[in-house]
C-alpha cells in the first residue's frame, strides 16, 4: 500500500522547518511531490537556543510549555503552507513525520531529548503524526542516530547508485555507506561538525547579528590556519578514530581558543575545512566511489571545496555529486527521511537498522492520532 506522507525536520543548526511530501510504500517506491521551507525568525531562534542551553545544562527536558506549543504551531504552519503549496487537502495525506526540534542528545547516558507536542500537531492538522523517533532505539541500547541509513538504502537501490556515501551536512554532519542492496552491510554515522562550529563562531563574533556563513562568503575570503586546524582536529581525535556505531550532541563540540589568534575570514575557513577534514577521516573501510551530498551545508562553497580536496587525497577515482545532480533535492532530503520512516512505524517495520545505531533490536517511532474536541 502507497501512503501520502509529510515528513517535518527542523535540524541542530535550529534556521527553521524543512517540509516535504512523498508517497511511499515504506520500502523501495519513493515519489516526491512537493516541499515547503519556513524559516524562523531570528527572536524564535534565540529563544530556541536559550531552551537549548537550558536542557543540555539540567540534562533533563525543562523547555516550558510555551516554546514547545510555539515550535508545535510553527510545524503546523509548514505543513499548511506545503499543503496549500500542493493544493491538497488534510484529508488527502496518510501521515506527517515530525521530528521535533533536537535540543540534547547522550546515548551514553540514554537520554535524547526532541521538544514538539506529536499530539497537538495530530490535533490541529486533522492528519495521524509519528513522532519520537529516537527514544526506543536508545533504551534499546543503540545511539538513537543516524536515522537516514535506511531510506539512504532505499534511494540507492531505486537509482542503482551503489556502492555509495551519503553525507547529510546539517549541524552535525553524518554519512550512510550502503556497499550493495543487502541491509545487513550498510553502516553510518555521525561525522562531526557540519555547520555547528561555523554557524556558533559566526554567532558570537557577529553578537548574533548573523547566523550562519552565508553561501561561504567569509570562508571564500580566507585561507586556512593549518596550525590552528590540526589543533581542532585533536580535539576531536578521540571521536574520530572511535568505531562506529557513534554519534554526537553540538555540546560535544568546540570552538577553541586558537581561532581568536586568526582573522575573521581565516576563522571561518579553517572551521570549514575541519568540517570537511571530519567527514572523510572519520571514514572506516574503503572509500565507496561516489558520494552524493545531501543538506543545507553543502549550499556552503568552502565546505564542499574542502571535502572534494581530502577526498581527492584519498582516490583520484572518487566521483563527488550534489543530490540535484542525480535528480534529487539535496535540501529536502532528510525531512523525506521522516515522512519515510512514519509510514515504516505506521506499518510496523523497524525505522533503524541495529547495526548502524548498535541497538538491540528494531525501533518504531510513536503514533497520534487526532482528536477532535466539541
Amino acid at each position: 500500500m502507497i501512503l501520502k506522507s509529510i515528513g517535518l525536520m527542523s535540524g541542530t543548526s535550529m534556521d527553521g522547518i524543512d517540509a516535504a511530501l512523498i508517497e511511499t510504500d515504506g520500502h523501495g517506491i519513493i515519489n516526491h511531490i512537493a516541499s515547503y521551507s519556513l524559516s524562523y525568525s531570528d527572536e524564535f531562534k534565540l529563544q530556541l537556543r536559550d531552551a537549548e542551553l537550558k536542557v543540555r545544562k539540567a540534562k533533563s527536558n525543562i523547555a516550558s510549555l510555551e516554546i514547545v506549543k510555539e515550535s508545535t504551531e510553527l510545524h503546523f504552519e509548514a505543513v499548511k503552507q506545503l499543503l496549500k503549496k500542493a493544493n491538497l487537502q488534510p484529508n488527502e495525506i496518510d501521515l506527517i513525520g515530525y521530528h521535533g526540534q533536537s535540543l540534547y542528545h547522550n546515548p551514553a547516558e540514554k537520554i535524547t531529548i526532541q521538544i514538539g507536542d506529536g499530539q497537538l500537531l495530530a490535533n490541529l492538522t486533522g492528519i495521524k503524526v509519528v513522532n519520537d523517533f529516537r527514544s526506543e532505539d536508545i533504551k534499546n541500547g543503540g545511539q538513537g542516530a543516524p536515522l537516514a541509513p535506511i531510506y539512504h538504502r532505499a534511494l540507492a537501490i531505486k537509482h542503482k547508485l551503489y556502492p555509495v556515501a551519503f553525507v547529510n551536512c546539517g549541524g552535525i554532519a553524518n554519512i550512510s555507506v550502503i556497499p550493495d542492496e543487502d541491509i545487513n552491510k550498510v553502516y553510518g554515522y555521525d561525522t562531526g561538525p557540519g555547520n555547528v562550529l561555523i554557524d556558533r563562531y559566526i554567532r558570537d563574533k557577529t553578537n548574533n547579528e548573523e547566523f550562519m556563513d552565508l553561501d561561504g562568503k567569509y570562508g571564500l575570503q580566507g585561507a586556512v590556519n593549518q596550525a590552528v586546524l590540526k589543533k581542532l582536529i585533536d580535539s576531536i581525535k578521540t571521536y574520530l578514530t572511535k568505531s562506529p556505531p557513534k554519534s554526537l550532541d553540538p555540546g560535544d563540540l568546540h570552538l577553541i581558543k586558537e581561532l581568536n589568534k586568526l582573522s575573521f575570514n581565516d576563522a571561518c575557513a579553517t572551521l570549514e575545512s575541519f568540517t570537511a577534514y571530519c567527514i572523510v577521516n572519520s571514514f572506516c573501510g574503503e572509500l565507496p566511489s561516489k558520494w552524493i551530498l545531501a543538506g543545507g551545508g553543502w549550499n556552503n562553497p568552502v565546505i564542499t571545496k574542502y571535502l572534494k580536496e581530502f577526498l581527492l587525497e584519498k582516490n583520484q577515482d572518487i566521483q563527488v555529486y550534489k543530490a540535484e545532480d542525480i535528480g534529487l533535492d539535496g535540501t529536502y532530503i532528510e525531512a523525506e527521511i521522516f515522512a519515510y520512516l512514519a509510514v515504516r512505524s505506521y506499518k510496523e517495520l523497524s525505522i533503524t537498522i541495529p547495526s548502524v545505531t548498535g541497538a538491540s533490536k528494531a525501533s518504531y517511532g510513536i503514533i497520534q492520532l487526532p482528536r477532535t474536541f466539541n
